[in-house]
């Protein structure tokens, strides 16, 4: 199949209809239609099949119609999205052709006919296909067509999917496009039969033998039936089980790999904390200091003076002040004297040595003395230079807690504003950490469920071997049951030669696979590395390190020009076969390349299909194209026709 023409109108950017004639030439086998972000790449790369298969990528069906189209629609009105391709399959032209068209009624688009056309041209006039879904199944089928119209979503999840050594889907492909669904088909039709055998062969037995065989077909082919739901089940859990593993190792690797803005700000709360507790110590360190400098300034700077003033009082009297005792006063020693007697005993006569002394004590105390006023002076004014000589050495401490309270807080400052930095680069990881909580709860209830239906499955496996013994004593127990149990084992030969012939053309189209996927990847990527396929098809490489995107990139089209090359061989041996060329449609396919490997791919690009399609941004087109500037043969220009890019044509560049 080659694809000549392909019409549009009316199809969301396209609101006129436009026109892209591709090249057909097998020594320029390129199409380039280039385009900015927006400008309608992949809504063309949409409509081939939307074309072909009725589908799309487009959340509503209504999506596919112009938006112009629908805000120019008046009410009661309909308009239609149409697409047409035009090609060759078979030496024979043909035209595939598909409409929708959409009504407007009070403001709201509704589909009111779909309609789908496939035609060919003999002698001039045009016949329609009759059976056109099985013609577009015969060209592509459209469990393949992911695979030739490769948009740029695909690309990079079968990219992913190739990086992870999980590629099964490509078995799929293989299958189909090699005919090994031939022997596999047959396989599982004469499994069937085998299984039918002991129903339809018992017409001609006894009443008994007919309801037991019955009885123990039906038990089997319950559980036959049971067996294929839970290994369904099984194998879908176990998808799940390696899905959940995948995301709680990407999501422990994102919070490995990245700074938690939670983390950050609860570490920056703490440092904000500390800083404005420390502007409070220095706040309290002034206010306490300009108290302590008011209570105790005027008796620090008259220290000087208080000591003048007590050498004075100390030679005041021949009596020393501080032997005045308090309470002493002149009535006091009159009482003694008139008594006769101190309270002490003592006897006080006059002239004697204790009279003579309170004498003395009369001239020193109150009211004849000062004495006690001094006494009482000069143990105050000693507090207050006490008072006094404390005040220096607490301001300059004062002093030396505030310098340090500013350093830390510069220091302080300094590390909040690093955080500060950090949080504005930082992710918030919360609905990481949701996540890999609810898959760590996932894997857990799918383990669970996996052991269940081991279980289940061990315990029907059990059973149905007893069943299927129990089936085979009955069938050679009788004469009808020897037939059946005859042509039965015929049949399960046939299934083990079919078997046989499947594993062994199976493995000789795989090493074929191999071998040209190889010397593919090798011309598209010059690495230090290969690649393999196992017996499920999947893709992995001797490399320790994880590809990037762009070798994932670079081995799938080793593997789609491996494989077209193996069904060119394939269908070169067989004579009656007509040799039919595939088309690759690529979208945006250069952009995760860098400019040296863009180079490399576009050398092979014109060997991997006799039709290359590609969809292309201008700044990687511009590479692209003076690379392949032989192999172009139509070159396009995507314009937007109004700023808001809702209207696109197509011009010839």
């Amino acid at each position: 199949m080659l694809i000549k023409k392909i019409i549009i109108k009316n199809f969301r950017q396209y609101s006129d209809e436009n026109e892209i004639e591709f090249s057909v030439d097998p020594e320029k086998n390129i199409t380039f239609i280039l385009g900015g972000t927006g400008f309608g790449k992949t809504t063309l790369c949409q409509a081939f099949r939307w074309c072909l298969y009725g589908k799309s990528d487009f959340k509503k069906p209504e999506d596919i119609l112009s938006q112009r189209k629908i805000d120019a629609l008046r009410d009661g009105n309909s308009c239609s999205a149409e697409v047409s391709l035009e090609m060759t399959h078979g030496g024979k032209n043909y035209i595939i052709k598909r409409s929708s068209c959409y009504q407007k009624k009070n403001d709201k688009l509704s589909l009111i006919s779909s309609q789908s056309r496939v035609l060919y041209i003999e002698n001039g006039f045009q016949k329609e296909v009759q059976r056109k879904d099985d013609f577009v199944k015969e060209i592509i089928p459209e469990e393949l067509s992911e695979y030739f119209f490769l948009s740029g979503e695909k690309i990079e999840a079968m990219s992913d999917d190739i990086k992870k050594g999980k590629s099964k889907d490509f078995g799929d492909a293989v299958n189909t496009l090699l005919d090994l669904d031939y022997y596999k088909n047959a396989i599982k039709h004469l499994k069937s039969i085998s299984r039918d055998y002991g129903v339809s062969g018992t017409t001609g037995g006894l009443f008994d033998f007919e309801n037991k065989l019955n009885a123990l077909n039906s038990k089997l082919s319950a559980n036959e039936s049971n067996l294929k739901t839970f290994e369904v089940q099984l194998k879908e859990e176990e998808a799940n089980r390696d899905y959940h593993i995948e995301k709680i190792a990407e999501y422990k690797a994102q919070l490995k790999n990245i700074e938690s803005a939670k983390k950050l700000q609860q570490t920056r709360e703490e440092k904000n904390a500390k800083f404005e507790n420390l502007k409070k110590s220095i706040d309290r360190e002034y206010k306490e200091g300009i108290q302590d400098f008011i209570r105790k300034s005027p008796y620090f700077f008259a220290n000087h003076n208080m000591k003048n003033m007590v050498m004075y009082l100390k030679d005041a009297s021949n009596i020393e002040s501080d032997d005045i005792p308090d309470k002493l006063h002149a009535d006091l020693i009159d009482w003694i004297e008139k008594r006769g007697k101190c309270i002490c005993g003592t006897c006080i006569n006059k002239d004697e040595a204790e009279f003579n002394l309170l004498e003395r004590w009369r001239h020193v105390v109150p009211p004849e003395s000062i004495g006690t006023l001094i006494s009482s002076v000069k143990r105050s004014t000693f507090e207050k230079m006490r008072f006094a000589e404390d005040l220096w050495s607490n301001l300059r401490t004062r002093k030396e807690r505030v310098m340090e309270y500013y350093e830390d807080i510069e220091m302080i400052e300094e590390e909040i504003k690093a955080l500060d930095e950090r949080l504005a680069k930082a992710e918030d990881t919360s609905e990481i950490e949701k996540n890999l909580r609810l898959s760590s709860s996932d894997l857990e209830r799918s383990k669970n469920k996996i052991t269940d239906y081991q279980k289940l499955i061990f315990n029907i496996k059990s059973e149905y071997a007893i069943l299927t013994r129990e089936r085979e004593d009955l069938l050679a127990t009788s004469e009808e049951g020897r037939k059946v149990l005859a042509w039965k084992n015929v049949t399960d030969r046939l299934v083990k030669d079919f078997e046989i012939e499947l594993s062994k053309d199976e493995h000789d189209k795989r090493q074929n696979l191999i071998a040209a996927v190889q010397t593919a990847f090798k011309k598209i990527y010059d690495a230090d590395f290969t690649i393999s396929i196992d017996d499920d098809y999947n893709i992995t490489t001797t490399s320790k390190k994880e590809l990037s995107t762009g070798q994932g990139l670079s081995v799938i089209f080793a593997f789609l020009s491996g494989l077209l090359d193996v069904i060119k061989v394939n269908k070169d041996d067989k004579s009656e076969m007509q040799l039919e060329a595939y088309p690759l449609v690529l979208d945006a396919p250069f952009s995760v390349l860098d400019k040296e490997r863009i180079k490399s791919l576009c050398d092979v690009l014109p060997k991997v299909s006799e039709q290359i399609i590609v969809f292309i941004k201008d700044v990687d087109g511009e590479i692209a194209k003076e690379r392949m500037q032989e192999k172009i043969g139509k070159s396009y220009k995507l314009v937007p026709a109004d700023r808001s890019y809702q209207c696109t044509t197509v011009e010839e560049d």
